[in-house]
């Protein structure tokens, strides 16, 4: 509720986009970039690609870790007709520090 408060707007797939972004967050489990009981993971993940999302900030570590294995997670995407671009996923601390470090 404090998110719609300060404006940010929930994001809205279609039951269709709802399937793909199931499919492809079955095959980051099925491929272990996210670990198979980590379902909720997966599937923000495959939403923040399918939708184009440019940034993900997290503090999840399975979600940071996806990551490391980048070139089997954008396989996937390319695969699924999602990627778009490249998603930058990382700890929020660190766009802080990316930023201030050259103040």
């Amino acid at each position: 509720m404090q998110l719609l408060r300060r404006g940010y707007t929930p994001l809205v797939l279609s039951p269709v986009e709802r399937g793909i972004a199931s499919e492809i967050a079955l095959k980051l489990r099925m491929k272990n970039i996210i670990p198979q009981k980590e379902e909720n993971d997966a599937t923000l993940l495959a939403e923040a690609a399918l939708k184009g999302c440019e940034i993900l900030l997290t503090s999840d570590q399975h979600l940071l870790d996806a990551n490391q294995d980048a070139t089997k997670f954008w396989r996937i995407l390319e695969e699924s007709y999602a990627q778009t671009h490249q998603i930058v996923i990382a700890r929020p601390r660190e766009i802080v520090r990316s930023f201030s470090l050259g103040r």
